[in-house]
C-alpha cells in the first residue's frame, strides 16, 4: 500500500552533461512544480559519482541540502529516502535499483523494468523478502495469458543510420528485432484485444496510430499523428461514433491546469508519480512490479517462440 506523502525522493540518473536526458525533460519539471515539491520533495541524487551528482544539484538549482551519491548501495542505506526514481538506460535499471528494493524502499522504474526476465524475477523475489511489492511502473493493461497469440516477423533487417547533422546515410546495420507484430488476446473483462504494429512510414494521409474500442452503444477511436508517442508531436484526438444517432463527437480533453505549462512527457510522468505519492492503489494510475512482471513473461514467450521458429535458439 502506498505510504503517506510527503515522500522524500531520490533521482537516479539526472545528468548535468547529457545532450538529451529523460530525467531533466520528463521527470524534473513536474517534481519542481508546487504540487511536486510538496508531495515528492527531491532529497537526493544518484549519479555515476558523487561529483557528478553534486554537479547536477548545482546545474538544476536544487536545494543545497540535497544529498549527492555515487553508488546505489549508499543511496539504499540512507534512512531519509522513501521513494527512488530510476532514470537510467534500461540496461542499468537492475543494478541501480536492486539495493533500494532490498532495503524496502519504494521504487519507480519505467517499462521495461529490466533488461531481461531473469532480472525482473530477482527484483520480485527481493521485494517479497523486504515486504514491499508496490514497486511502481508506468505500464498498462491486463490480458489472460492463456488466450494470447502472436505473430512476429523481421521484414527489413537492414537499418540505415543517418548522420543527424547532414541527414546522409553513413552506415547500415543488421537488426535482430521484429518490425512486424500481430497480437491477439482476451482481456479479463472478456473483451478481445487485436493489436497490429509495423515499423516504417504510414500511408500518406493516414495517422500513424489508430486505436478503436468497440462498445455496446458506441465506438471510441483514438487517433494519433505521432504514433505511439502520444505525448510528443501533434496532439491525439478522441472521437466517439454513437450508433443510435450515427453522429461522431470529438471529445475535448485537457490536463490539470497546474501542469499546463509542462511538456506532454512531463505531464504524463508527474500524473503517475502523484497517483502513487498521494496514496492511490495499484491499477489507479500506476502498476505494481508483480503485474508488470507478468507482462514481461508474456512478451518473453513471444520473442522466444519467434527465435525458435527462425532457428536462433
Amino acid at each position: 500500500m502506498p505510504p503517506t506523502p510527503p515522500l522524500r525522493t531520490a533521482l537516479i540518473g539526472l545528468s548535468s552533461s547529457a545532450i538529451t536526458s529523460w530525467a531533466s525533460s520528463a521527470h524534473l519539471p513536474g517534481l519542481l512544480t508546487p504540487k511536486g515539491r510538496s508531495t515528492l520533495p527531491i532529497t537526493a541524487l544518484l549519479n555515476s559519482s558523487v561529483a557528478a551528482a553534486q554537479a547536477s544539484i548545482e546545474k538544476y538549482g536544487l536545494d543545497p541540502s540535497t544529498k549527492a551519491y555515487g553508488s546505489p548501495e549508499d543511496l539504499a542505506n540512507d534512512p531519509d529516502i522513501d521513494l527512488v526514481i530510476c532514470n537510467t538506460r534500461v540496461d542499468k535499471h537492475f543494478e541501480t535499483i536492486l539495493p533500494s528494493v532490498r532495503r524496502g524502499k519504494d521504487v519507480f522504474v519505467e517499462w521495461p523494468v529490466a533488461g531481461n526476465v531473469q532480472d525482473i524475477e530477482t527484483l520480485i523475489e527481493e521485494a517479497g523478502r523486504s515486504g514491499i511489492l508496490d514497486t511502481v511502473l508506468s505500464v498498462v493493461g491486463d490480458v489472460s495469458p492463456d488466450t494470447a497469440h502472436s505473430q512476429l516477423q523481421l521484414q527489413r533487417p537492414d537499418v540505415r543510420i543517418r548522420d543527424p547533422t547532414t541527414n546522409k546515410i553513413i552506415r547500415t546495420v543488421k537488426s535482430n528485432v521484429p518490425d512486424l507484430v500481430s497480437f491477439h488476446a482476451q482481456l479479463e473483462s472478456s473483451a478481445t484485444l487485436s493489436y497490429y504494429f509495423r515499423r516504417g512510414q504510414p500511408f500518406p494521409g493516414d495517422p500513424a496510430l489508430t486505436w478503436s474500442i468497440n462498445l455496446e452503444h458506441a465506438e471510441v477511436k483514438l487517433v494519433s499523428p505521432s504514433g505511439l508517442n502520444l505525448e510528443t508531436g501533434e496532439p491525439a484526438k478522441i472521437l466517439v461514433h454513437w450508433y443510435d444517432s450515427d453522429e461522431v463527437e470529438e471529445v475535448k480533453w485537457e490536463g490539470d491546469a497546474e501542469f499546463e505549462e509542462l511538456g506532454g512527457s512531463a505531464r504524463n510522468v508527474i500524473r503517475t508519480l502523484l497517483a502513487f505519492g498521494e496514496g492511490e492503489e495499484a491499477g489507479e494510475g500506476w502498476v505494481s512490479l508483480k503485474d508488470a512482471a507478468g507482462r514481461a513473461r508474456l512478451i518473453e514467450g513471444f520473442i522466444r517462440g519467434w527465435e525458435e521458429s527462425r532457428g536462433d535458439v
